[in-house]
């Protein structure tokens, strides 16, 4: 089984065709899809980034990868980027597919890193008998099914979530506050949405460590061109919240086959008390139950107490090193058992 390699920010475009065939045939998962890949690769990519395909009409695969240093490579994966980009059709003999993949890449691969990998959309799975592969935990992440109806999940809640989010509420209506909604789905609102959006985490940490998505950088690209594509398809969703018709809070979603992902989260600190996020997660739960479109709210990042807060199930992702010859990673182990082992898991 052998793989052609392309210089990735130089051939991802012309192969997005059968990248996305591909992604169609298998889950579809709109993690996978090249409208969220192009503008990455096309943004965040670099001169060691490759565009794996595969020769084999049994065994099609393609896969973005980069080369880290001499003889070891791994995954493309932007820090915007939830999944690790493998697309592996057969999930027959994925190690036989492994192994020709490693000893297809440019020089003499190593090792090949492989991130990110959701157990339920992968046909890469941990195998304790293969000695040439090695697992990593990578997250426990969370997930809430909308099943049933909205009335009937929040009485599972906590009452300190729905007291709380009752009485803050209250007290706004109270004091003559106008709390609103609204849902942007049309391709031409996404800039001024994610610039909102922007102003939002540039009022945080992240606005202090520098890392807030803003109009003019990197990650505010991203975002404004992912967002647009996906809305101009009817799958981008920016959840807003607003108190006196000013904005306050800002959810960037992606939807697709049942499956809403919740990917960024953020809020104007100057209300912080106030739980703007919560306020704005109560009422996107609401209309997803109303709607009955998603069948679960993905978060897809790691599980913190605050998600426990709303309930739902947990599962963990994880890396997997694949090793071109079995006795590096036996050595790797013999290193690890005996503590003498810095490497880090994620």
């Amino acid at each position: 089984m052998k793989w052609k390699f392309f210089q990735g920010q130089e051939a991802f475009a012309s192969h997005r065709e059968l990248w996305d065939s591909l992604n169609a045939s298998i889950d579809n998962h709109i993690l996978l899809d090249s409208d969220f890949w192009d503008p990455l690769v096309r943004i965040f990519g670099h001169d060691q980034l490759y565009l794996g395909v595969s020769d084999s009409s049994e065994y099609p695969g393609m896969m973005l990868v980069e080369q880290v240093r001499a003889g070891q490579w791994r995954t493309f994966q932007p820090s915007q980027a939830p999944l690790g980009p493998v697309l592996l059709a057969n999930g027959t003999n994925v190690e036989g597919q492994l192994a020709g993949l490693i000893r297809s890449l440019p020089g003499y691969a190593l090792t090949l890193g492989i991130t990110q990998q959701d157990p339920d959309y992968t046909v890469i799975h941990p195998d304790k008998g293969e000695k040439r592969l090695e697992y990593l935990e990578y997250i426990t992440t969370p997930r809430i099914p909308l099943t049933g109806t909205f009335e009937e999940y929040w009485k599972t809640r906590g009452k300190d979530l729905v007291g709380n989010l009752t009485r803050r509420k209250k007290r706004l209506e109270e004091q003559g506050v106008t709390l609103s909604f609204s849902v942007i789905q049309t391709a031409d609102d996404v800039e001024e949405a994610v610039e909102i959006y922007g102003r939002f985490e540039a009022s945080g940490w992240k606005g202090k460590e520098g890392t807030a998505v803003q109009v003019n950088n990197d990650q505010g690209e991203f975002y404004r061109e992912m967002l647009s594509r996906f809305c101009h398809r009817g799958e981008g969703r920016i959840y807003q919240f607003f108190m006196d018709e000013k904005p306050i809070a800002s959810n960037l979603c992606v939807e697709r086959n049942g499956m809403l992902i919740l990917l960024k989260t953020a809020y104007d600190e100057i209300h912080k008390k106030l739980s703007p996020s919560y306020i704005l997660l109560e009422d996107m739960l609401k209309r997803l139950f109303e709607e009955k479109n998603a069948r679960v709210l993905e978060f897809y990042g790691r599980s913190k107490e605050w998600h426990k807060k709303w309930g739902g199930e947990e599962r963990t992702m994880y890396h997997i090193n694949w090793y071109r010859h079995a006795v590096v990673s036996q050595a790797r182990n013999i290193i690890k058992s005996r503590g003498l082992w810095a490497g880090k898991k994620d």
